[in-house]
């Protein structure tokens, strides 16, 4: 009887309601603040807080940098006294309505966040108490010079000289102001993301770092393990517990994760509302996919952007450049973009939309028309295969642009009518005389602004973060919008969705460790096409050509490759070319991260977590699934599994830790990951010189592995719509036998070849026979290289996979 009425009570207290439109809920908590939660997809839910629920747009909403588009999303709220349970297909968030605390379950219920408790609006006396003892402690954590007043005053380096920009660590004496929110964190889970907040670790845990756009941001404060500048953060972090967040904020903000309390992480920011996004995923790439769901997908930057890019001297005129190409070409050094820096403008450094070209350095007589470019140098160089790149600075406040768009959809541009035009706007005659890529430097972007008041009302402190991201993407769409073709403009600063926008380097640090480390975080962020200035060094080439995208900025400096002395010049030009020859590597490797997220460059705990070697690695990486690349290190640790050394054939077996020796004629490590099959093209002065009609197919036999080729026209935007030829590759080895197969290539692309050939390259014992489709062919064997070599062709249909078996003559 007793069990009936237990059961009886429960029905009658508890309900369960399933939900199938995108439709907020919204829990009234005993303080009087609201609590408001989406489920924006099975795997991502969006949590705020308000004072009352006036809830809007957030600055990043409102200009397009987070995701507003989702589809609809199916999902149940269960109801039991004084709490909600939202569950989805991958997780649950449980929800206490008297203070918000929340509970995030994965799929199995099994708790992957045991409590995560929201900043509240409205205090009591206790909850205030802990708060200022804990900012305290991150005020003086974050500490930096003290004004006047005795305040602590904190952004920017030299704070002390910009005395009456607002001081935000202060504001936890005006906590209603504020928002934050802490979460119980496990022993066992390492923490990653923040972009470039730290050059000295990857794995984030036990530290602060402040999420604050900063040039050049080599200037820590109180020693060699405290916080650092940083010029692109991102505010996605993520744990290898399960979940990761994104806070939905331009503010300055701080994270705290395991420094004050080591169980506990949290963020927090001066101003502003909360809003962050809870993300479900069982493993990092996972996690850094819903992260790129909600900014955008990594862009595709036009296939040259994958081969070199080298920036002229700062003083050359139109017929040095010219040399300077010819050089690169006589030489036999691959090159595919030259770069001016900021002579080729009349007014040096010229920020306005009035600039002109330099006519003392560059001819670009009026009579010849804008779109006239064959007799200007720029025509000189399109003929020998280089994409000019034009050096720019812009001081614009970007909010202005982003408001007249919408002004514009709303029937409103009317009002925008006496602004001046949009930064892009005045580009396009340059465009039209044949520029086709932008350096953007951060000389007045980057800079705070404490006396601004944006387009968009609102100040530096809201704007200077989301400043940076807007300008790649105003750059982006201007271009794409004009030209039909794809951007490629690079700019060192960074904020959340700089992936969707374009490229990024590392600033003026230099190509030193430093720089690596900050790829790897961007890396962890979902971004994949990042470069460094590459140091003329021996292992700053090796290093700087085995990079996403490679740039050599010659800038102020006589180093240009044929100046580097002999050695230098020599090992220059091989590794140009090695890359040269990986392009539809490197590319397919490409388009896999516009796909799927996977970055170009992965950080060995994304690609192999469960080695804790390798946690916090910065020596070390993958460049696309197969390459394993070492820098600035006498070491390399090998994950589990067999690698062979790409210079010398040397197999080791992992895990490992070896010596990392290399021959005198290179730089560093390179390993082979077996299983890898990996494309090579033939060397070109520029990527697609000609048509790619044969690959040389090299393959590392291992158990069964697959591999996709990508291939588009590599400079228009049809990839979008599907105009995409691929070809899967498979390999398999059996009793005594090893079986390649090569399938036909499937889809269509403007200047598709019309027919293939491949080289190919298989690693293997000595074989005893070797055959295609059946029959017996020509092959060699190379005893000193163990590779058996054969040439197979695609049939003319399309239609018939190349099978090769190769039998173990052993």
């Amino acid at each position: 009887m007793t069990r009936h009425i237990v059961l009886l009570i429960t029905l009658t207290i508890s309900q369960c309601v399933t939900v199938t439109q995108a439709k907020p809920l919204d829990l009234h908590l005993d303080s009087g603040d609201v609590l408001r939660v989406e489920v924006i997809a099975p795997q991502i839910l969006r949590v705020r807080l308000r004072g009352d629920n006036a809830f809007a747009p957030s600055l990043m909403e409102r200009y397009g940098i987070v995701r507003t588009d989702w589809p609809t999303c199916d999902y149940t709220v269960e109801e039991t006294v004084g709490v909600k349970r939202i569950r989805t297909e991958a997780g649950t968030l449980v929800i206490h309505t008297q203070d918000g605390r929340m509970q995030l379950l994965n799929a199995q219920g099994l708790t992957i966040c045991d409590r995560i408790v929201p900043q509240p609006v409205h205090w009591t006396e206790t909850k205030l108490a802990d708060f200022k003892a804990r900012q305290a402690s991150l005020a003086e954590y974050f500490k930096g010079e003290k004004r006047n007043d005795g305040q602590i005053q904190v952004i920017g380096s030299n704070a002390k000289d910009r005395p009456d920009y607002t001081d935000v660590m202060h504001s936890f004496d005006q906590p209603e102001s504020s928002f934050g929110a802490t979460f119980d964190i496990a022993n066992s889970e390492r923490f990653y993301g923040l972009g470039t907040a730290s050059s000295r670790r990857l794995q984030l845990r036990g530290y602060g770092y402040r999420l604050w756009t900063q040039y050049r941001g080599n200037f820590g404060f109180n020693g060699n393990d405290k916080w650092e500048q940083t010029e692109g953060p991102i505010p996605f972090l993520m744990s290898t517990g399960g979940w990761g967040i994104f806070v939905n904020t331009s503010w300055v903000h701080y994270y705290d994760i395991g420094r004050y309390d080591q169980d506990k992480a949290l963020f927090w920011g001066p101003g502003g509302e909360l809003d962050f996004y809870l993300l479900i995923g069982d493993t990092l790439p996972k996690l850094i996919q819903q992260y790129v769901e909600i900014t955008g997908k990594p862009r595709l930057l036009p296939k040259f952007g994958y081969g070199l890019t080298y920036v002229g001297h700062i003083t050359q005129n139109e017929h040095e450049i010219l040399n300077d190409s010819r050089l690169f070409r006589e030489k036999g050094i691959p090159c595919d973009i030259m770069g001016l820096e900021p002579q080729w403008m009349k007014k040096f450094y010229d920020s306005s939309h009035d600039k002109e070209w330099n006519p003392d350095k560059f001819y670009m007589p009026s009579w010849m028309g804008l779109d006239s470019q064959s007799g200007t140098f720029i025509g000189g160089l399109a003929r020998t295969g280089f994409k000019l790149s034009l050096w720019l600075v812009c001081a614009d406040d970007m909010t202005l642009e982003e408001e007249r768009q919408i002004a514009i959809r709303e029937g409103q541009g009317e009002s925008f009518s006496d602004k001046p035009e949009g930064w892009f706007n005045h580009l396009k005659k340059f465009v039209r005389n044949g520029a086709r890529c932008f350096k953007m430097d951060p000389e007045n972007l980057i800079q705070e602004h404490p006396h601004w008041t944006y387009a968009n009302g609102r100040s530096d402190l809201e704007n200077h973060n989301l400043t940076q991201v807007l300008y790649h993407k105003q750059m982006c769409q201007g271009f794409e919008n004009f030209t039909k073709k794809r951007a490629m403009n690079h700019y060192c600063a960074a904020y959340a969705g700089v992936q969707h926008w374009g490229a990024t380097t590392m600033g003026d640090n230099g190509g030193g460790n430093k720089a690596l480390v900050w790829m790897l975080h961007y890396a962890m962020t979902g971004h994949m096409n990042t470069s460094c200035d590459m140091d003329t060094n021996d292992q700053g080439i090796h290093y700087g050509f085995l990079q996403p995208w490679s740039q050599h900025n010659n800038w102020a400096w006589a180093r240009q490759p044929w100046f580097l002395g002999k050695h230098e010049q020599a090992l220059f030009r091989d590794y140009a070319r090695l890359r040269s020859t990986l392009i539809p590597y490197l590319y397919s490797a490409a388009h896999e991260g516009y796909r799927t997220s996977m970055p170009i460059l992965r950080p060995m705990p994304l690609v192999y977590p469960d080695d804790l070697r390798l946690a916090n690695c910065l020596t070390q990486y993958m460049l696309g699934d197969s390459l394993l690349v070492t820098v600035y290190t006498d070491k390399v640790t090998l994950p589990a599994g067999r690698w062979i050394d790409y210079w010398t054939g040397v197999e080791h077996q992992g895990p490992k830790e070896i010596p990392c020796t290399y021959p005198e004629n290179r730089a560093g490590g390179l390993f082979i990951k077996a299983g890898a099959i990996i494309p090579y093209g033939p060397v070109m002065d520029f990527v697609d010189e000609v048509p790619t009609t044969t690959l040389t197919v090299h393959v590392y036999p291992k158990g069964t592995s697959d591999y996709m080729l990508y291939e588009d026209d590599g400079d228009t935007l049809a990839y979008i719509e599907g105009a995409v030829a691929t070809t899967t590759m498979h390999c398999e080895v059996r009793a005594k036998q090893t079986v390649f197969r090569i399938d036909p290539r499937r889809g269509h692309y403007t200047s598709i070849p019309a027919t293939r050939d491949y080289d190919v390259r298989i690693h293997t014992a000595p074989p005893q026979a070797v055959t295609v489709n059946g029959n017996t062919v020509d092959w060699h064997y190379d005893l000193d290289h163990r590779v058996v070599q054969l040439n197979a062709a695609e049939d003319g249909q399309r239609r018939t996979p190349i099978v090769i078996s190769v039998v173990d003559g052993s």
